[in-house]
């Protein structure tokens, strides 16, 4: 297996610490590394390479096997520097060349960008001048290595500056080197809205206007913003999770079947779908907004939404005249992610659901009319049957462990592609030019949507 070197430049910010160090080590363990490889790690803070490894091993955490922590720390190596600055990242490049000399061949690069979106211009402007897009220098330079990068979302401020950052990367690397990140699809639950849409032939024909009323796609947390303000003042629910999570669990719930199922083929049956979908306010209803009480006192009477629920439409054949809501709140009564599909009512009046549950409890649970001739009566009721999702996403690592491992075998499904992130602007563009047109509404911590609307 062909040397790996894996650069992280935002190494000692709370990703790394709280996520990565854990999945990276998970990943050793499980044998998935290569037996030659580097971990550099690259961030201001001004560490030894012993004192990177003594947080690294702190944050990963008690429990492990000692002696297989050690020989993957061993590895381990840290340089302080401002990754913004292009002379810090001129001599990373040097310093890789003399890793593949250590090798003896050149090794595949996996360059993670860990750091907070507002530097993400001037780093990959930086590593364009810095040539790391180029997998491998003299005397390798003809062997056949990949170099990947992974950019955590959100991806752009807006639509201009996201098609500026685009720009900068595709000077240095091809879209299948690109891997955008959006965690929330690589939850269990959401992988299996492919499965359960495209691998069931029972349910796909249903799956249109004919059948389906409404489809609402919602992530509610009880949590709030403390400590967070200012950084969640210059963004707001609707960029801070319409623009990504709610619109790909969107995506995925009403695309077409893919014309190949790989990587780019379901990025591309997203990306369609995503050009689809509109937001126009027609009513009062189609955009509600708030904020909970509170917010904004430290922030001189801020106007910023931590709460929002969006009604859109998608022009197609399939979906003419269903609405699709899409939600997220902070400070409510309950936390829960999930995607409600409500069909069309039955003769009984009654309405079939199918439910994608995918926080706190990930399960796929469908209603539907039975009838209850318990104590000889005969009833008919609905009846909740539900498929739990059982398996390691327990461990909150999950999600980054299998995008980390897709990045390594190169496969871009859960990943979002140029044209999406595209489209998610122009969506989310769409909603944000209506709200002055819509009253924000204050509500207490802890009410239900219900009571905002």
């Amino acid at each position: 297996m062909k040397p790996l070197t894996v650069i992280v430049i935002g190494a000692t910010g709370d990703l790394f610490r709280k996520k990565l160090s854990a999945v990276f080590f998970d990943l050793y363990s499980k044998n998935i590394f290569p037996e030659k490889f580097t971990f550099i790690g690259l961030s201001r803070k001004m560490f030894s390479h012993g004192e990177f490894r003594d947080y690294t091993k702190k944050a990963i955490g008690l429990g492990f096997d000692e002696e297989l922590l050690e020989n993957f720390l061993k590895n381990f190596y840290y340089y302080s520097v401002d990754a913004t600055d292009k002379d810090a990242l001129e001599s990373l490049r040097e310093i890789l060349d003399n890793n593949d000399k250590t090798f003896g061949q050149c090794s595949n690069k996996l360059l993670y960008i860990a750091t907070v979106p507002n530097l993400y211009e001037s780093i990959f402007e930086n590593i364009r001048e810095s040539g790391l897009g180029v997998a491998c220098a003299a005397p390798f330079g003809e062997e056949k290595a990949w170099v990947r990068i992974v950019v955590e979302k959100p991806f752009g401020t807006d639509g201009t500056n996201a098609r500026k950052l685009d720009q900068i990367l595709s000077e240095s690397f091809q879209e299948d080197q690109i891997f955008r990140i959006d965690h929330y699809l690589a939850k269990e639950t959401l992988q299996n809205v492919f499965a359960f849409r495209f691998r069931n032939s029972m349910f796909e024909p249903l799956w249109s206007k004919k059948y389906i009323e409404k489809i609402e796609i919602s992530a509610l947390e009880t949590k709030d913003i403390s400590g967070r303000e200012n950084f969640y003042d210059k963004t707001g629910a609707i960029r801070d999770f319409g623009q990504n999570h709610l619109l790909e669990m969107l995506s995925l719930v009403a695309m077409e079947e893919p014309e190949e199922f790989t990587g780019s083929g379901v990025q591309k049956s997203r990306g369609r779908l995503l050009q689809s979908v509109f937001f126009d306010l027609k009513e009062e209803s189609d955009l509600v907004v708030g904020q909970y009480e509170g917010y904004g006192k430290s922030l001189d009477g801020s106007k910023t939404e931590t709460y929002f629920k969006a009604k859109l439409s998608v022009e197609s054949t399939r979906w003419e005249g269903v609405p699709f809501y899409i939600e997220h709140g902070k400070a409510l009564s309950d936390s829960k992610s999930e995607i409600v599909v409500t069909f069309r009512p039955s003769e009984n009046g009654k309405r079939n659901k199918v439910v994608f549950r995918i926080a706190p409890n990930p399960e796929i649970c469908a209603s539907m009319s039975l009838k209850n001739i318990s104590l000889g009566g005969d009833k008919e009721e609905v009846q909740e049957m539900c498929f739990p999702l059982l398996s390691d996403e327990s461990k909150s690592i999950y999600p980054y462990e299998k995008l980390v491992l897709d990045v390594l075998s190169g496969d871009q499904t859960l990943f979002v592609s140029s044209e999406e992130v595209k489209e998610e602007w122009r969506i989310t563009s769409e909603i944000q030019g209506a709200l002055p047109k819509v009253k924000l509404r204050i509500y207490k911590e802890g009410e239900s949507p219900e009571q905002i609307i």
